[in-house]
């Protein structure tokens, strides 16, 4: 069970296979968009966004807005075990 930020409630969710997946993909590539994901994981783009968001909300991504297209980034990175101290590109 995952908790949101600055949220009482507790958040379900499975971490299956598609999860796996994209968070190996996020250790190698850094960042993921929602197409990318939905392509990825062959799920559609509002199941990928969700998704996305979710594992945003449960502080496991960061979203970053661009004007662009919005992309995700671990919110840990899971080498050091410390918070990224990354810059917007």
């Amino acid at each position: 069970m995952m908790r949101y930020a600055n949220d009482p409630r507790d958040v379900k969710f499975e971490f299956g296979a598609k999860e796996q997946l994209l968070l190996r993909y996020l250790e190698r590539f850094e960042r993921i968009t929602v197409a990318q994901f939905a392509r990825m994981a062959n799920i559609s783009r509002r199941r990928a966004s969700q998704t996305l968001v979710l594992l945003a909300r449960a502080n496991i991504l960061r979203l970053h807005t661009h004007e662009k297209a919005d992309y995700f980034t671990l919110a840990m990175d899971t080498r050091e075990d410390e918070p990224l101290n990354r810059s917007m590109r």
